[in-house]
């Protein structure tokens, strides 16, 4: 969940050219897609490589709350987020380098928090 500080930084700082840049002019177009012509929502093959690569040129440093996971054994701790939701967009611009607790509070990412790794990453960080 956004704290009403972080929404009002987000209103306020709202632009809307920013905003077509990252989300599709397109997206809200529903055009008409067979089974056959339908993109998937899957990651690319090269995903892996493209997520260490982002991450290591990051500092293995959370984007949003700037955790340093640097620590090889923290690695697991760092992901990739597609701020669009498109798992096949990797523009750079797309995508957003979180830890856990940062991506799971992301919207539709919750699920994340049932994971073991979460649950790792909260009993070795979470000091609150």
């Amino acid at each position: 969940m956004w704290s009403e500080s972080k929404k009002g930084k987000a209103v306020e700082h709202f632009n809307i050219a920013d905003f077509f840049k990252v989300y599709p002019k397109s997206f809200h177009i529903n055009k008409h897609q067979d089974n056959i012509r339908t993109p998937l929502n899957i990651y690319s093959k090269d995903w892996r490589g493209i997520s260490s690569s982002v991450r290591e040129k990051s500092g293995w440093i959370c984007e949003e709350c700037h955790i340093n996971l640097s620590a090889v054994e923290h690695h697991c701790f760092l992901h990739v987020h597609h701020k669009n939701g498109q798992k096949y967009n990797n523009d750079r611009e797309n995508l957003e380098v979180l830890c856990i607790r940062c991506h799971a509070n992301e919207p539709n990412h919750q699920h994340l928090k049932s994971n073991k790794i979460y649950q790792d990453f909260m009993r070795i960080f979470d000091t609150r």
